[in-house]
């Protein structure tokens, strides 16, 4: 019995052996089976969703980035590379756009003169050295514009306004026509609100005295002979000049004159002109140090460099100070604009600076000092220049060129 009982086991266990084998071919075979039908059916619904993650991560990125890119710009049909590039003057009785990638549109009108020195994502710095612009800004979150004119800011986030800059009468106006803007300035205590429908007006003093003058007694001559050493104010000695020189001029004197009627008009190749049959060497030796001033402007903005360093020379020798820093800062200019002599245009503005700190032209020479240092290979002193330019103007359209060039290894 014990034997049969034995053999009985056996079987049952080789049975069960088998049985065993069986379930594990089974399942070695179904996981083949769904290795080979994963890979037929394609990506599962995790690496759906990691892809889909993936795709709008580097949308994001894309929207950031685009977002990052300062705004593009041209100037009439030309685009511009980038900002700094050159000034821009609209001819006389003619208008030249200045249009943004955003829509917004500065336009220049007659004889206006402007430089955009810096662009953003949100907007631009423009510095308007003198004439008439029409702004028609684009309203954005953030949006970031400034207007330089002169001594006066104005900084906008989306409106339309027409602003002028005259800086022989150093007359700022502003004509808010949609939104506002905050303008500050020598003339405003603080900062002054503006909104449609208002008009801002402003001048210096002795500029509506000098009107008030003219109407009353004219004046004998525009360019006339001025002591050297004097201290006495020009328009003070000419209206308490005795009544005989109030007489006919002579035929220099009044093309002297004409040179003054045709520069506050803004015709200056006809002004230089007339200084030419005036004898414009003759003048810049006898010239008061205001119509001096005025002689070498219109020969800068007529398009003769050589004269116009010749007059603001002139200046600078006999009319040292405040007079003669102002020269000194077109001096700079003139060699940076016209023969990117970038070593005496630094000298020259650092001259400017260091005669009028705190004049109304003290601002753009700092900036234009960093540029210079710059491009004259001068890295250290480029950096001195920023750190000088962030402590007094910070909020000036140099302040972002002066923080990335002191971050910058």
């Amino acid at each position: 019995m014990e034997p049969a009982l034995k053999a009985l086991g056996q079987r049952v266990a080789a049975t069960q052996d088998e049985s065993l084998d069986g379930l594990v071919d089974l399942q070695r075979a179904r996981a083949r089976l769904l290795a080979t039908s994963s890979r037929r059916r394609g990506p599962t619904l995790s690496h759906l969703a990691l892809a889909a993650l993936v795709l709008l991560l580097a949308g994001f990125g894309i929207l950031l980035r685009a977002r990052a890119q300062p705004l593009e710009f041209q100037v009439g049909a030309e685009v511009r590379p980038a900002a700094g590039d050159g000034w821009i003057a609209a001819a006389e009785g003619q208008s030249l756009p200045i249009t943004f990638s955003d829509g917004t549109q500065l336009t220049l009108l007659d004889r206006g003169r402007a430089r955009v020195v810096n662009v953003e994502a949100t907007g631009a710095a423009v510095l308007v050295e003198r004439g008439k612009l029409r702004a028609s800004v684009v309203p954005r979150p953030r949006g970031h514009w400034q207007l330089f004119m002169g001594p006066y800011l104005v900084r906008v986030t989306g409106t339309k306004f027409d602003v002028s800059w005259e800086p022989e009468a150093e007359r700022f106006a502003l004509n808010l026509l949609e939104g506002s803007v905050v303008v500050s300035g020598p003339a405003i205590d603080g900062e002054r609100v503006v909104r449609a429908g208002e008009v801002l007006d402003l001048a210096r003093p002795a500029a509506s005295t000098a009107a008030t003058a003219a109407t009353a007694a004219p004046e004998p001559a525009a360019i006339a002979p001025e002591p050297e050493h004097s201290s006495e104010p020009a328009l003070e000695r000419r209206r308490s000049a005795p009544a005989r020189a109030r007489s006919t001029p002579e035929p220099s004197a009044a093309r002297a004159l004409d040179v003054r009627e045709l520069a506050r008009a803004g015709r200056y190749r006809e002004a230089l002109a007339a200084s030419e049959r005036a004898g414009f060497d003759e003048l810049c030796q006898r010239s008061s140090a205001e119509d001096l001033m005025l002689l070498a402007d219109v020969a800068r903005l007529a398009g003769d460099a050589r004269r116009a360093e010749r007059a603001y020379e002139q200046v600078r020798r006999r009319f040292p100070g405040r007079d003669g820093g102002q020269a000194a800062f077109f001096l700079g200019r003139l060699a940076f604009d016209e023969r990117a002599d970038y070593t005496e245009a630094a000298r020259y503005f650092e001259l400017s600076l260091g005669e009028q700190p705190a004049g109304p032209l003290a601002r753009e020479a700092a900036g234009r000092l960093i540029e210079a240092k710059l491009l004259s290979g001068d890295i250290e002193g480029a950096r001195a220049a920023a750190r000088h330019y962030l402590a007094l103007h910070a909020d000036g359209p140099y302040a972002r060129t002066a923080r990335r060039l002191l971050t910058t290894p």
